[in-house]
């Protein structure tokens, strides 16, 4: 079903677009749930504070990326609307640039730092192996963590 989405209502449209949305939000609560609960029962209660000790930085993470795709959406929209197709695709190759920058950053700083980073969270003796071990998987593969954000972020814009 192609929708017109100069033409069509508002209402209708949001609709469109919101209830997959918030079925992945949905999908993705209840997977951190599920996880934690066989994290906490088949590895133990360290396991699962080492864990809850690098969300935080995965959330932040998410959020700088989802912040930067959508914002990419709605220019890359405008200018398409404006049947400004190369400026739709610089602003396009921008973002993925600004994506592939703030991995590499981010994975160099993020190994520097690990150690510093989780004693600010709040490790100890007793969780900070395992969140090493949880987080230095997350920091090197942040571009695989962040490129999702800017396909599925960017991919509305170019239909």
């Amino acid at each position: 079903m192609k929708l017109d989405l100069e033409n069509e209502k508002i209402s209708k449209l949001l609709w469109r677009y919101a209830i997959p949305s918030i079925i992945g939000g949905l999908v993705f609560m209840l997977y951190n749930v599920v996880d934690r609960i066989f994290i906490s029962r088949g590895v133990g209660t360290y396991a699962l504070s080492a864990l809850s000790l690098t969300f935080p930085l995965f959330n932040v993470l998410a959020g700088i990326t989802a912040f930067i795709s959508v914002g990419a959406t709605a220019k890359i929209g405008l200018k398409l609307g404006e049947n400004k197709k190369e400026e739709a695709e610089k602003i396009l190759g921008n973002v993925f640039f600004i994506f592939i920058i703030i991995s590499i950053s981010l994975t160099i700083f993020g190994n520097l730092f690990i150690d510093k980073i989780l004693y600010f969270l709040g490790a100890n003796e007793s969780t900070f192996s395992m969140a090493y071990d949880y987080l230095i998987i997350l920091i090197d593969g942040l571009f695989f963590m962040i490129f999702p954000f800017w396909k599925n972020g960017t991919y509305a814009s170019r239909r």
